[in-house]
């Protein structure tokens, strides 16, 4: 599932609380977070995503360029790569939300 909600992310965050722990085990979400656009700017992208972690699944962080020279260099681009500690500040983010527990998709 992809969730791409141009900074309501959280609500629907929130709204999946209940359904994350009857989610199938291969079940994985693409979330695009835009932490400059949420009413509480000191929520950092990793509590955010808290409902995940509390249900099994992993962060795992995906480079992610909208500048069109972008697909012209393919082998540019990297795999997922599991988080495992603080994010550098970005204006936005995609991660992948996973139960495989791995360095990278």
């Amino acid at each position: 599932m992809k969730i791409d909600v141009e900074g309501t992310e959280l609500d629907v965050i929130e709204g999946l609380k209940g359904v994350l722990a009857n989610c199938r085990q291969d079940a994985e979400f693409i979330v695009e977070l835009t932490p400059q656009w949420w009413p509480n700017k000191d929520l950092g992208v990793l509590p955010a995503l808290r409902p995940f972690f509390d249900n099994g699944f992993h962060a795992y962080h995906i480079d992610n360029f909208y500048r069109p020279w972008r697909y012209l260099w393919a082998a540019s681009t990297h795999p997922a790569r599991r988080v495992r500690g603080p994010l550098p500040p970005m204006e936005q983010y995609v991660m992948v939300l996973s139960r495989r527990d791995q360095e990278q998709l």
